[in-house]
């Protein structure tokens, strides 16, 4: 009966947060106990069609993705393959070079690595090749000293993250997520799976902020522009392309629904995936004191942290993505959930599902 009557009310919140304009089409997911317990829908998937989103639509969900790259990378270290501490070159030579060679997977889970900046490509097809963009990520020189700063390594996490398991695995992002986590969560799809699998169409931001010319731009911004630059936006217009979703970019490009996804954060807590005192490891904060004013912090190796009220940090979990998609599990809660949207901007549709969901089962 619980669950019957919390799978109601995110259904009834869904509905409301699509009947009030505050998003086109949503789809959410609740995990309690390693166990599926609801799933709700609401909205219109696709606007050129009007196709009605359902449980298997899948969302293009951005940093997102980040999350799932980074549970692959604790599965590996897990099975003694890779060492969080290990110079990255050891799994990847050719990343040795410039100033890189003491950086880390530690300081590329917790966006320290100082190599943030995106390689220039001159088209689709080029930001497609995941080995010719691995090489210029190799090749570029640290913005600052590896580990004594932290800048979001928004599009470039996908490289350190990845080029190094997929090294020592021989396998893509797609089969080691198969292997280990499940179905319905692409990235780097097939030419035919990207025209013929059911994918949400991205929405713009019907009100995008306006940037100022006149503001001086500070040190972050600075970084923050080139780590996404502007031959990659408008973002929703790059990953409705279907060049780029065929594109394995495991910062961004991963395409999933949200039971995948609550599933993956469900089986994390619940001790499905890795051992508890890795898990507490890796939700741990390691490098709060270096943010700058202002950024965002609280990351852990790869997933970012929050607290409940008067609980520590880390005891929250998870990784939203440009647009407002987001995922996050409680570890003493054991319960995970998962809200996907495809109009990108800034309302925020997750915290109340969440809410709902923690007062429930909390």
């Amino acid at each position: 009966m619980l669950y019957a009557q919390l799978e109601s009310r995110v259904q009834t919140c869904l509905d409301e947060l699509v009947k009030s304009g505050k998003a086109v089409g949503l789809q959410a997911a609740v995990v309690h106990r390693g166990e599926l317990v609801a799933e709700a829908w609401s909205g219109i998937a696709d606007t050129r069609t009007e196709r009605p989103v359902d449980r298997d639509i899948l969302f293009p969900v951005f940093s997102m993705t980040k999350g799932v790259a980074a549970t692959l990378v604790h599965l590996v270290a897990g099975a003694g393959r890779l060492n969080y501490d290990a110079p990255l070159a050891d799994y990847w030579p050719e990343f040795g070079c410039r100033g890189k060679e003491k950086i880390t997977m530690r300081m590329v889970l917790s966006h320290t690595a100082g190599v943030p900046q995106l390689p220039e490509a001159e088209s689709h097809e080029e930001f497609a090749d995941f080995e010719r963009m691995a090489a210029a990520v190799a090749a570029l020189e640290p913005l600052w000293k590896p580990g004594t700063e932290c800048h979001y390594h928004a599009v470039t996490f996908s490289w350190l993250a990845f080029k190094p398991l997929k090294n020592i695995t021989g396998c893509s992002f797609n089969e080691l997520v198969r292997r280990y986590l499940g179905k319905d969560c692409y990235c780097g799809m097939t030419l035919r799976e990207a025209e013929t699998l059911p994918i949400a169409w991205l929405e713009p931001n019907p009100s995008p902020p306006v940037l100022s010319d006149t503001v001086p731009l500070t040190e972050n911004d600075r970084i923050a522009r080139l780590a996404i630059p502007p031959q990659v936006c408008p973002l929703e217009q790059w990953m409705n392309n279907t060049t780029i979703r065929t594109a394995c970019i495991p910062a961004s490009t991963g395409i999933m629904n949200a039971r995948f996804i609550a599933g993956m954060y469900g089986d994390l807590v619940h001790g499905k995936l890795i051992a508890a005192d890795q898990l507490t490891y890796a939700v741990s904060p390691v490098h709060q004191p270096l943010v700058p004013p202002g950024k965002r912090g609280n990351f852990g190796l790869g997933y970012a942290l929050d607290a409940t009220p008067g609980g520590p940090i880390g005891r929250v979990f998870g990784h939203g993505g440009y647009g407002g998609s987001n995922a996050k599990a409680d570890l003493v809660g054991d319960f995970a959930v998962a809200v996907l949207k495809n109009r990108m901007d800034s309302c925020d549709v997750f915290t109340p599902v969440w809410q709902l969901v923690r007062e429930a089962l909390a």
